[in-house]
């Protein structure tokens, strides 16, 4: 006898082959429709909302007056809600999205006054490793999910996460529609094709319990399901059970029987990635690539900029009323309390993370919907980041130390990343004086700096009569000119105009000299003061030379600041001006710094790189070549000519940097304008795309910096980036989610019975790193999350292949020799050729010894620009550098600094990259009277030590997870 756990849902992409207020009138629908069966048939139990949470918003923005029928159907159990959010792609979301994702869930859940404890994920295109992990930390111990599980894997399993977290997963073995259209009218039919269903599971099956998933994507509830299930249960011959059950219920039975029969499980560990028995849909890696683009940038200032930061400043201005409601009238711009804006930008964030969103597996409509959220969650993230940058400034003691003489202002320089920072960092700044400056640090060395400033003045004039300016000059010394200090007076008669003429200079950063300012302005009134009231005067306002300041900032603290001083110089400003340098066909154009050299090849330019430190030459290093795809959103799939075609380089120069060059390459790509739709290879007709390359080697920095701009003209192709890769590869690690994951070089063998051919191509966060004996080549990128490591035929050497952008023009397609049937509806895609764009790309290069934790804060460094900011001469409570938070261990990765969901405390989390215990010292230098480690979803663990000087030290595991959180109050 077999329990059928017949469970009615639907799946509901919120937007995808229609635009999202297109689907949400369906919604509107299918949730009105619900109400009815429940409201009149009490034997129809359950239904499932799909397990996230964003869909109960949705709904009752059009039907707010159904609120309270919603309500009491989930604390019922009649509906079922959470854990999610959203559904989202898990490889091309953060891994903190990924936990903002629960907690959201989890706080609606909590509105609603009910959640479903499983991690169901019916559709993603793959598993992270670490999703049991993640799962556990919201007290999650089951999951139900289809896709990247090999056929040889039963309908009962545990899965298990690189640190050794275990789930028990229900394996939607033929998906989550298995009886998505059952029952039919006809009840003999129905019980049928019930058996039927049973019967193509029962191979696959380890346990009596079967899940039987009575839904799919955007389908309404089948009203006829109760009578169905009776007529069923009285009539099956085989006398199983059909129960209209829930998720819950049926991993409860789940775990009863295995309990009580002694079942062995199967046990899988890391990443569900198999393409056998269901589409992987790895092209979603790279289509659209804007998208990704994007949302790097959004999730980068959200995770390392806005929400650490906002702690910072929240705790210095508010102290241990940090976070709690506002009871004190504030008196600066900033907004305390600033949770609820940091949370509404993650939410209109993950709106763009389900999966059809982030994928750019969607009609152009929908994804042109995504621009205003990203819009939105820049604005607020700028907003948010500069009011908590601004609000520390005031804290810090910018006043010259001891050794910097003669200082005019400060420059801090914020770095956001979670390892130090060294490279240049460049600011506007704006002096009223034609003097010449030197850049001094801490110590007063002179710091290498490019000061150019414009030829042209800022300044205002107007005209008033000498009543009007004594009110003017009232409202001046009291509160300074539109927020500016002023820093000198004079008056004088213009002959020329036959008018009195006021000179001021201000200055929103140099304070001035009170007592000289007081005696100049005493001087001008005496002299307005002789003058008939009524008299014309100019006031001409000088603010300043509008400048550009660049630097090289060494050894900027993770999560911190450092100050630098501009100051008077008695020297004469030698610096070089550099130019534009065309090189000339004959010449070699390269680049050097201490640790490494670069030599341009000007046939394709691509470049050689030797590491002065081995040795060790890499050659073929930034390769563009396009190569041709006949596929569509969701899968790559190469041309018959499947050669690749390279740059024609047009010129090349060495572009003038601050204080040293890049080397430019300006190119053309002929390139087949697009398919062949006769013999689907790419045509015979071609077109130029063009672009430009720079290449830069900082100094001090053993890493290549390379830009690619990039104006796409061709259609169906697909554009990388190559590297080769000349040494024997014994392993290949990529940047992944709260993991450093290994994957296997080679793919495996398969045949045309696999649903979809694996593919070279796979999914990164900041790096990939390929490692051989003692030496290695790591890629570090911003926002281009598709890579592939491929051996080249009969040699020891391989191949690092980064997408910059794929080219196609159809949502799906049924014809693709490397996937069975469609993916999607057949909707045609213009803008997902990406056509007419001006693209712009950035990659770092990191040679290094074949250690792969020292290469990586390279990488990490290299997500996030520093913030730099100039800010006036002051005293304050925080010294002239300094950070929130330090970590003993290099092996120990911080992710996250964020308030807490108590509002009494702040997290700091991390994972332990190695494959071994770790004891980790994290000091806070945030007010914190007390600690304790905490599970993702911030629920108590157990107690930690807090030393005087705010410190913590704990074990961690290898590959765990730890969440610490620090709070206000003992």
């Amino acid at each position: 006898m077999k329990n059928l756990h017949v469970i009615s849902h639907t799946h509901w992409d919120r937007e995808w082959y229609h635009t999202f207020q297109q689907f949400r009138l369906q919604l509107v629908h299918l949730i009105d429709n619900l109400f009815v069966i429940l409201d009149n048939d009490p034997n129809y139990l359950y239904y499932m909302l799909d397990g996230q949470t964003v869909v109960l918003e949705d709904y009752l923005r059009m039907r707010p007056e159904n609120t309270s029928k919603l309500k009491k159907y989930i604390q019922e159990g009649r509906i079922l809600i959470g854990p999610w959010y959203v559904l989202p792609d898990e490889f091309l979301v953060s891994p903190e999205a990924t936990v903002r994702n629960l907690l959201v869930g989890e706080e609606i859940c909590e509105q609603f006054g009910r959640r479903m404890m499983i991690g169901y994920l019916p559709d993603p295109f793959g598993h992270i490793g670490q999703m049991p992990q993640i799962l556990r930390g919201f007290g999650i111990d089951t999951s139900a999910l289809w896709r990247g599980v090999v056929p040889e894997m039963p309908t009962a399993f545990t899965w298990q996460a690189p640190d050794g977290s275990q789930i028990l997963l229900g394996h939607l073995y033929y998906g989550y529609g298995n009886i998505a259209h059952w029952p039919v009218a006809d009840k003999e039919r129905s019980m049928q094709l019930l058996e039927n269903a049973v019967k193509r599971l029962e191979p696959h099956s380890n346990t009596s319990q079967y899940l039987m998933m009575q839904g799919t994507d955007h389908l309404e509830p089948h009203p006829e399901t109760s009578e169905h299930i009776r007529f069923y249960n009285e009539n099956n011959p085989d006398k199983n059970i059909a129960i209209h059950s829930t998720l819950p219920a049926y991993f409860a039975a789940l775990k009863q029987e295995i309990e009580e029969k002694g079942i062995s499980l199967p046990v899988h560990i890391g990443e569900l990635r198999d393409p056998q028995k269901a589409h992987m849909l790895p092209g979603v890696l790279s289509t659209r690539m804007w998208i990704k683009q994007r949302n790097w940038f959004a999730q980068t200032m959200l995770e390392r900029w806005v929400e650490p930061f906002s702690v910072w400043a929240e705790t210095l201005e508010r102290g241990t009323d940090a976070f709690g409601p506002v009871t004190i009238h504030q008196g600066t711009p900033r907004i305390a309390n600033p949770a609820s804006l940091i949370r509404e930008s993650w939410r209109t964030l993950m709106k763009n993370h389900a999966h059809d969103s982030i994928c750019g597996c969607s009609v152009d409509e929908t994804h042109e919907d995504m621009v205003p959220r990203f819009d939105k969650v820049d604005e607020l993230n700028k907003y948010l980041l500069n009011q908590s940058t601004n609000a520390i400034l005031s804290h810090i003691t910018t006043t010259a130390p001891e050794g910097v003489e003669a200082p005019v202002l400060a420059i801090t320089v914020f770095n956001g990343a979670p390892v130090g920072f060294s490279g240049m960092v460049q600011t506007d700044i704006t002096i009223p004086f034609d003097d010449d400056f030197d850049l001094r640090d801490e110590n007063g060395n002179l710091v290498d700096k490019s000061l150019t400033f414009s030829d042209y003045a800022s300044f205002e004039e107007h005209i008033y009569t000498i009543a009007n300016l004594s009110t003017r000059f009232e409202e001046v010394n009291e509160s300074g000119y539109n927020g500016k200090h002023l820093l000198d007076l004079e008056i004088d008669f213009d002959e020329e105009e036959n008018v009195w003429s006021i000179h001021a200079i201000v200055s929103d950063i140099i304070s001035p000299d009170e007592a000289l300012l007081e005696k100049k302005t005493q001087e001008v009134i005496n002299k307005l003061l002789e003058l008939n009231p009524e008299t014309p005067v100019k006031v001409i306002i000088f603010t300043g030379y509008p400048g550009n300041l660049v630097f090289y900032a060494n050894d900027v603290p993770a999560f911190g600041y450092k100050t630098y001083w501009l100051c008077f110089s008695d020297s004469v400003e030698t610096e070089d001006e550099l130019d534009f340098e065309p090189v000339a066909d004959d010449e070699i154009a390269e680049l050097e710094n201490e640790w490494l050299k670069i030599t341009l090849d000007r046939f394709d330019g691509s470049f050689s790189i030797l590491d002065k430190r081995n040795g060790a030459v890499y050659e073929n290093q930034g390769v563009l070549a396009s190569v041709g795809d006949r596929g569509d959103e969701y899968n790559f799939t190469p041309t018959p000519d499947d050669s690749l075609y390279l740059i024609e380089v047009k010129d090349v120069a060495y572009v003038p940097r601050a204080f040293d060059h890049a080397i430019g390459v300006v190119f053309d790509m002929v390139l087949p304008e697009g398919l062949d739709y006769k013999t689907m290879d790419r045509s015979e007709e071609t077109i130029v795309s063009r672009g430009m390359m720079l290449i830069s080697l900082d100094p001090g920095q053993a890493c290549v910096d390379i830009s690619v701009f990039f104006e796409n003209n061709a259609c169906d192709h697909r554009l990388a980036m190559h590297f080769d890769v000349d040494f024997p590869i014994e392993k290949v690690l990529y940047d992944g989610h709260f993991d450093i994951v290994e994957r296997p070089l080679d793919l495996p063998e398969f045949d045309e019975s696999w649903r979809e051919h694996p593919r070279p191509e796979q999914p990164q966060g900041a790096f990939v790193d390929v490692l051989g004996h003692k030496q290695g080549l790591m890629i570090a990128n911003q926002g281009l999350p598709e890579v592939a490591v491929k051996r080249y035929e009969d040699s020891d050497s391989s191949s690092i292949a980064i997408t910059l952008l794929r080219a196609v023009s159809e949502l799906s397609r049924s014809d693709l020799f490397n996937r069975f049937g469609h993916a999607g509806p057949e909707y045609t895609t213009p803008a997902a050729q990406m056509l007419g764009e001006n693209l712009e790309y950035n990659l770092r290069i990191i040679p290094h010894d074949g250690n792969s934790s020292v290469a990586r804060p390279l990488a990490y460094a290299f997500q996030s620009q520093p913030h730099t900011v100039v800010t006036p001469l002051q005293a304050g409570d925080l010294p002239s550098d300094a950070y929130m938070i330090d970590v003993n261990h290099p092996d120990f990765h911080v992710t996250a600094i964020k308030e807490a969901e108590d509002k009494q405390g702040y997290i700091v989390r991390g994972y332990n990259q190695s494959d071994e215990p770790i004891l980790v010292n994290l000091r806070s230098h945030m007010l914190a009277k007390r600690a304790a480690k905490v599970r993702l979803d911030e629920t108590f663990v157990e107690e930690l030590a807090l030393s005087a000087d705010g410190a913590v030290r704990f074990e961690a595991r290898p590959k765990e997870i730890v969440t610490v959180y620090f709070g206000l109050k003992a």
